[in-house]
Order: structure tokens, then C-alpha cells, then sequence
């Protein structure tokens, strides 16, 4: 298997994932939605708000858009059905790139240069990579919240995805 290959694996999964929390996110009313479990902690959709508008934003890294151009993409999306809309265009366009993707894409290094003056440059298979941990990360964290509410989004593994597209075990 190719880089290229596993990384449209762990982002069907991750797509397929995430479908099954929104299907449940969609079950809360407006207050469950909004109210954080704990003091200090953020409520289920400003954790989904802030995984949809960071993949956006490292995505749009990866593609070549300016980091002046990227900031704030998804702000404007304040309830969870247009956040599900852009988050369905966002993978769309993603699903798209990553078809498309051949072992010198995976290796290609880009430019970030933050407003501070601070620039480093990531390969795209590290920046891929860390976008899915990233998100896997509040995944279970939205998991865990809506679950807490009553609307178990069930089993999201690796292992779960692979049974239910490939009938494999």
C-alpha cells in the first residue's frame, strides 16, 4: 500500500466518523448543543466548530492559500446544519484532492508563515496526518459528550468503518 493510499483511508474513516456524530449531534436540542460539560470545557458544537474550522484551515494551508486568506473560514457558520453543509463541501473538495493524490504530493513540502513572523515547513503527509489526530482527538471528545446526553454515536473505530464499507473483519 501506498502513503497516498492509507492517508484516503484514515480520511474516509475519519469522514465516515464524524458523519455518525453529526447523525447524533442532530438528536440534541438547541441547549445540549451549546451547554459545556464541565466548567472550562467547551459544549459539543464549539468542539465540532473547532475540528471542522482547523481541517479547513490546515487544509487551505496545503493547497497554497495565504494564511491571511484562511483565518476564520468557518465563522460564519453559527447552528449545525450549516456547519454540516460546509463541513459536507469541505470533504468533497478534500475527497477530491486526496483522489487525485500521488506519492510526490504526499512528500511535498509548503510554506506556513503565521502573522507572528513564525514560518516553518511541513511535508503534506505530516500535515495530513496530524489533521486527522487532531480531529480523532475531539472526535472522541464529541463522543464521549453526546454520549453523556444520551445519543451514543456507537462504534467509530478503524476496524468498524473497514466491516461496514468492506465487509471485511
Amino acid at each position: 500500500m501506498e502513503s497516498a493510499d492509507l492517508l484516503r483511508t484514515f480520511f474516509d474513516h475519519h469522514r465516515w466518523a464524524t458523519g455518525g456524530l453529526f447523525a447524533q449531534l442532530e438528536l440534541c436540542d438547541e441547549a445540549e448543543l451549546r451547554d459545556a460539560p464541565r466548567e472550562g470545557a467547551w459544549g459539543p458544537f464549539q468542539t465540532l466548530h473547532h475540528m471542522l474550522e482547523t481541517e479547513n484551515f490546515w487544509f487551505r494551508l496545503i493547497r497554497g492559500v495565504p494564511f491571511k486568506d484562511v483565518a476564520g473560514g468557518f465563522r460564519e457558520h453559527q447552528t449545525l446544519a450549516t456547519l454540516r453543509l460546509a463541513w459536507d463541501g469541505l470533504y468533497e473538495e478534500l475527497g477530491a484532492y486526496l483522489a487525485s493524490m500521488d506519492e510526490s504530493e504526499v512528500d511535498r513540502t509548503f510554506e506556513v508563515s503565521f502573522p507572528n513572523g513564525v514560518s516553518f515547513s511541513p511535508i503534506v503527509h505530516q500535515a495530513l496526518s496530524q489533521l486527522t489526530v487532531h480531529s480523532g482527538q475531539h472526535r472522541s471528545e464529541l463522543a464521549l459528550m453526546v454520549s453523556e446526553l444520551g445519543h451514543s454515536p456507537g462504534e467509530l473505530g478503524l476496524w468498524d468503518y473497514l466491516r461496514e464499507v468492506d465487509g471485511g473483519d
